[in-house]
């Protein structure tokens, strides 16, 4: 929960991004006593191929060894040793829930750090005995908190940057815990620390950074939806007054797109992927580009159902706003465009709006770090390296991960 972070000068920090579509690694320097912006200094990515099956297991197993690969490239890098890695993990390894601690008290009290600290610490606890087993049996079956996080504070109803000092008779902090099978982080953490030999390992999940970044960086509205397509899940996160309220998912992302290509042409993984790349570029002769433009609309036919009924059912809890930020692979947004387009979803919305699509892209970040040309940009990695980064140059009030 409290920072790790010291007050040394400058630190190479490596984060890991595992996701059931691949395993992503990147190094950068961050300097605390300058400011500066942090500096990518290597970044590599190892696909796992997606299934025409789908199997957990075998998911795990692969993801372990593309792992095992990225670290291995980190490493052969030549750029040193990290003193720290983040591990941000994708949909499929966490679950995640937004909580309301709300304490009131007779007189106004002067919030201090100390005092938020206990009022977190109560509320892990509480958590922990309502959620997570105290038995030590079965433990393959048990679950470990990811994260708790602080999104917001508010003092007699009103919401406060800065609560540090300041008076108060009611206290409410809106937190965001994620929560991920402990022997999947164990297994996780052991190879990782094995590998760098260090143990200063730390989890975070793909939604939380994801919305921090956006909330920092991206965008100063206050209400939006995030949509992630990527791989196996898509996930539907609501943004309200600036907290993650909630996130629903359902499992068709880009994967099911590349699975119906590689069943309708009868092809194994790798051949699909040139299939859409032959959609994308218009490169191959009509007549397959007029399957492909075929199978492509029966997909979206199952996709915009799925998606229908998930929206509707969340415009029951919340009134959505119509900006959509998404991220998605570039050579699927054309795709998600038209799907998300043909979805008829616009009644669902606030005042009956088409939604706006926003695709969050690399270029969007480039003013705010350094960068090695020779090393594509991946924007999750991207999103971690800011959030990371606001970690490290954070001072006060330091309730993060």
């Amino acid at each position: 929960m409290i920072s790790f972070f010291n007050h040394t000068t400058k630190e190479i920090v490596a984060v890991i991004d595992i996701r059931d579509g691949g395993v992503s690694g990147m190094l950068f320097s961050l300097d605390k006593k300058t400011g500066s912006i942090p500096e990518k200094l290597f970044s590599t990515r190892r696909v796992v191929m997606f299934q025409k099956n789908f199997d957990h297991k075998r998911l795990f197993f692969d993801t372990k060894k593309a792992l095992l690969n990225v670290m291995k490239s980190l490493q052969g890098s030549r750029n040193g040793n990290p003193t720290k890695i983040f591990c941000v993990l994708g949909p499929h390894l966490y679950a995640s829930q937004t909580r309301t601690i709300k304490v009131k008290y007779d007189n106004p009290t002067t919030v201090t750090n100390d005092l938020i600290n206990k009022i977190i610490l109560d509320d892990v606890r509480a958590f922990e005995q309502k959620h997570l087993p105290e038995s030590t049996e079965n433990t393959e079956h048990h679950n470990s908190i990811l994260e708790h996080n602080i999104m917001q504070i508010k003092l007699n109803g009103y919401e406060v940057l800065d609560p540090l000092n300041k008076k108060a008779s009611e206290v409410d902090i809106s937190v965001f815990v994620s929560i991920s099978p402990a022997s999947v982080i164990k297994e996780l953490k052991e190879q990782i620390s094995k590998h760098f030999h260090n143990n200063n390992v730390t989890f975070h999940s793909s939604v939380f950074v994801a919305f921090d970044t956006i909330t920092e960086r991206v965008t100063k509205e206050k209400d939006f939806i995030l949509i992630n397509t990527e791989d196996e899940v898509t996930e539907i996160s609501i943004i309200k007054s600036n907290i993650l309220e909630e996130t629903f998912s359902f499992p068709l992302g880009q994967n099911f797109i590349l699975r119906m290509l590689g069943h309708n042409f009868g092809t194994i993984n790798e051949e699909a992927y040139s299939y859409l790349e032959m959609y994308n570029t218009k490169t191959g002769d009509p007549k397959t580009i007029s399957k492909i433009k075929e199978i492509l609309n029966s997909t979206k036919e199952v996709w915009d159902d799925v998606f229908n009924k998930t929206v509707k059912k969340i415009s029951k809890k919340y009134l959505l706003p119509s900006n959509l930020y998404i991220t998605s692979e570039i050579k699927y947004q054309d795709i998600f465009t038209e799907f998300i387009t043909k979805a008829n979803i616009p009644e669902f919305f606030k005042l009956n709006r088409t939604p706006i699509l926003n695709f969050i892209n690399c270029d969007i970040f480039k003013e705010y770090y350094k960068n090695n040309n020779k090393y594509p940009d991946n924007v999750n990695l991207l999103f971690e390296l800011f959030y990371i980064n606001k970690i490290f140059h954070k001072d006060g009030l330091t309730l993060t991960g």
